[in-house]
Formats: structure tokens, sequence, C-alpha cells
């Protein structure tokens, strides 16, 4: 991958009035494995701010994230009232309150750094300023829009990934962001931050032993939304049709008239098998019971389609999708 035309990125040693900001912007209550919660520290933190602030430095310094933040308790908050098996519980990563606290510290430069060097994919909405569901609800709907206006329809596939932020490669990740002229210190760091980490499931009266945590972005991480979406970019790079990025929700679409919509579905189908090969390759699954297919288009446009014979859209992971409109039918093979 090219280098960015850009300076190299190296921290800067922060403030008191840069830890205290981040402080009062972590709304999170949860107790980590340190025991020192938030409603702990705010009522002295005009004492401690000095060690507080000394100990994040020591860390950017150190080119090292402190071993104990690394540890998590992990919670099981059902999804449904009466669960009955293991995928029916949601696992809640509970971190250090200052882990957070450098971490915020971390993200405000790295991210300043990607958005004044334009490293950030402009078509990636999810957890970025100035971007949400909105927007890239915004975006793909006004060119969907725009091609009905033109007497196109739309073919769009939505594609989620299974488990995607705990399943990303530290060294590939480390490798990317090296890719971006981060500095071998900062690299350092972010190596400390990603390896090395532990976890433990906890209920009201148990816990589990601790596990090693081989893979993944830090589940409740400051970092890890951003982490994932360098990730992912490099999958976003190799695409010929039009996307929109969401964390990890991804949507391929493309148009063409009624008569060729089978042209726009091979087009779609030719990138699905370049992200089932990057997924592959990358270490990422797709979901298949998440995976939709539709096409868009005004009413006169749609009639002018028989679905019955329309190529399908289709992944080598096991998806075979039937576009239709307004339900799509869904098929495994």
């Amino acid at each position: 991958m090219p280098f960015p035309d850009c300076p190299s990125f190296n921290f800067k040693l922060v403030s008191g009035r840069d830890v205290k900001r981040c402080i009062s912007a972590i709304t999170s209550k949860a107790v980590g494995i340190d025991d020192i919660s938030a409603s702990m520290v705010i009522p002295i933190l005009d004492v401690i701010l000095p060690h507080i602030t000394n100990l994040m430095n020591l860390s950017l310094l150190s080119k090292s994230f402190p071993s104990l933040w690394k540890n998590a308790f992990i919670l099981p908050l059902p999804k449904v009232p009466n669960p009955t098996s293991l995928s029916q519980f949601r696992p809640i990563s509970i971190l250090p309150f200052l882990s957070k606290v450098l971490e915020r510290l971390v993200f405000e430069q790295f991210s300043s750094f990607l958005s004044n060097n334009d490293l950030l994919n402009p078509l990636q909405s999810g957890f970025r300023p100035g971007h949400s569901t909105v927007s890239a609800l915004i975006k793909v709907t006004d060119d969907i829009r725009s091609n009905i206006d033109k007497q196109h329809v739309t073919v769009l596939a939505l594609l989620d990934f299974s488990n995607a932020f705990n399943t990303v490669d530290f060294d590939l990740l480390l490798g990317i962001l090296h890719t971006l002229n981060v500095s071998p210190a900062v690299t350092s760091w972010f190596e400390s931050y990603l390896k090395g980490r532990k976890q433990c499931v906890r209920t009201d009266s148990e816990s589990s032993t601790w596990c090693p945590v081989l893979a993944g972005v830090p589940q409740g991480g400051v970092l890890s939304p951003l982490l994932f979406s360098l990730f992912i970019n490099i999958l976003a790079n190799k695409l010929t049709s039009l996307y929109h990025l969401y964390a990890d929700d991804l949507q391929l679409y493309t148009s063409a008239p009624p008569e060729n919509l089978n042209s726009a579905v091979s087009l779609i189908n030719t990138n699905l098998e370049i992200i089932s090969k990057w997924v592959k390759s990358f270490g990422l699954l797709l979901n298949p019971t998440k995976s939709q297919a539709i096409v868009f288009g005004s009413s006169r446009m749609l009639r002018k389609i028989d679905f019955a014979t329309a190529m399908r859209v289709r992944v080598s992971c096991s998806i075979e999708v039937a576009p239709n409109s307004p339900s799509p039918e869904y098929s495994h093979s």
C-alpha cells in the first residue's frame, strides 16, 4: 500500500485541561477491574488531576498501555425475556474508567491526524464527527432517487459481517497503521494497546477464569470503532461498484435501465466475489442471515422486470439472494 504524502504521526503530550475535558466527556458509570469509577475520581479531580495527567503522558512516552487496564469483565445481558441459549445473550465489555480516558486522549489526536490528511474514507459514516446513520441514509437514498429520475433501477446488496470487531487480526491492523505513516513509536503503543488483553465472564454471583483475547479491537473501547474503520477501508478500496459503510455494515449498489438489470446484478456479483475473497484473507465472515438484496425503482420501471428469470445476486460464502420488490426472497445454497 502506498504511503500518504503527509508528516508522520506522533503523540503530543497532553495537558491537565485535556485530561479534564476527556473525563467530563465519559458518561459511563461502570466500574472495571481496578474498582475506580467516575464517581470516585470527579469529586477529587482538582487534587489528583496532575497525577492522572502524568500517568497518561507516561503511557504515551513509554509506548506502553497499562497492563491492568487491558483486563475486561464481560457481562452477558439477555436479548430476550427468557433466554435459553448463548446466542440470546449480548456480551457487554466493562473496561476501567481511566483506560477510557487514555483512549479518548489518543482518539482526539489520531482522528485529527486522519481528518487533516484526508485519510478517512468519505463513504464511511460510522463513529465519525459530522457523520451518522442519518448521513449514511441520506447518501444512499439520494443516489437511489437520482437513479429513479434517470429511469433506472438500483440493485442494492446490504451486507453484515459476523462478529466483525472481534475478528480483526492484530498484525494486519498494525500493518495498516504503518501504511498510514504512523510513527514506529505510536505503532508500538498501539501494539501494546491491542495485545496482551484478557477477559472473564462475570455474573452477579460468579466469574469465569481469565482467558486471553487473541484477536479483535477491544469491545467497548473508545478507539475500537475508528481502528475497525481503518481496517475495513482496505476492502472498500478494492470495490468497483458504488458503496457506503457504517462501521461493519456495507451497502453495495449500482443502477441500470430495467432491460439491463442483469448487467447491474453482474457488477454487484463481481464485487461480492471481491468481498468474499477479502474476508477469507483478512479473517472476517459475512453473516448470511442479515445480508439482503433488493431492487429499487419506480413502479413503472419495476413492472418491466421479470424477477422470476432475473439473474440472482450471489456470494460464494453460501448466500444466494433473489432480488425482488418490495419483498425479496432468500435462499441458501
